[in-house]
């Protein structure tokens, strides 16, 4: 997939089919969108782009810039690219980008774009204050003679599929739900510190996560299974997210790592959470507590 930096005609073929959007998470609904873009552009002969942007919006209206995303732009990008589109056109979302008229957006994008078609979410909203919406882009499309389709709310069961709705399921713990949504195991990397080696005392070792990204959504407190991938190859682990109240510990994101022995400090790892196990709790002794561990991985294997 070609990657472009800002709104420019600069190897942009005239007539491609696009689409634009957050695409925060890159969940099934917007997968679903991507997918027609592609499909239609290839049905066509043309070339299939994806307009989106960065950082988030709510990181520049919101001054202390703490605003949890689903996924980095990396992590976006490769998705994406995954459904695959071809071109994928990367704004930068500042203060002054914020201002710009949803007239004005779409005057830009058709001056230097030139798509043939657009296909966007029923839920697509653009330009200053949101005022833009897929209304808006409908009659700008009859206006100048570009097609326009709009795709539906994409529901899984009674719930509606959509970044908010995740981010809420995984601040919840309800980390399966979220996953259905996303159509993926949720995911992070992080870089393996030293910590304090307790886990290793009590004969499970642990290795301890730095978060690459600090804007990235971590779920809530609790211990959960989940897979790990070091090197390419991936392993069940037990992670843990939160204070470890039996030793009064502050806040950690720790692994331990099934069947896994070798030494990992400072390598990079994504962690990918399958399923909540349990709230974190105090034991009351050790002891208690290697038993629980211990009922935890039972559960994992």
């Amino acid at each position: 997939m070609k990657i472009i930096h800002g709104l420019t005609s600069d190897n942009i073929d005239k007539g491609s089919v696009l689409t634009l959007g957050m695409f925060d998470g890159v969940h099934i609904a917007h997968r679903q969108i991507l997918s027609e873009c592609v499909y239609t552009a290839k049905e066509n002969g043309q070339q299939s782009l994806c307009l989106t942007y960065h950082p988030h919006p709510m990181n520049v209206f919101h001054k202390k810039n703490d605003f949890e995303v689903l996924t980095t732009l990396e992590e976006k990008l490769r998705l994406i690219d995954e459904c695959g589109v071809d071109t994928t056109i990367i704004i930068d979302f500042t203060e002054d980008f914020s201002f710009i008229s949803a007239e004005d957006f779409l005057s830009d994008v058709k001056d230097k774009l030139n798509p043939s078609e657009i296909i966007v979410g029923y839920r697509t909203t653009f330009g200053y204050r949101r005022q833009g919406n897929a209304e808006t882009l409908r009659k700008f499309g009859e206006k100048h003679e570009i097609l326009t389709r709009i795709i539906t709310h994409i529901s899984k069961g009674v719930v509606t599929v959509s970044s908010s709705e995740i981010r809420n399921l995984l601040k919840s713990g309800e980390v399966e739900k979220a996953n259905s949504l996303l159509g993926y195991n949720y995911n992070f990397s992080g870089t393996v510190i030293e910590g304090d080696k307790r886990g290793r005392t009590l004969g499970f070792k642990t290795a301890n996560i730095e978060v690459n990204d600090k804007q990235k959504l971590i779920p809530m407190y609790g211990v959960y299974s989940a897979e790990v991938l070091i090197n390419g190859e991936k392993y069940k682990s037990i992670l843990n997210i939160g204070t470890r109240p039996t030793f009064d510990r502050d806040f950690s994101i720790e692994t331990h790592i099934l069947g896994f022995d070798r030494d990992i400090y400072n390598s990079n790892i994504t962690l990918y959470v399958t399923d909540f196990l349990r709230n974190i709790i105090r034991f009351s002794s050790k002891e208690e507590l290697i038993n629980q561990i211990k009922e935890d991985i039972s559960r994992v294997i």
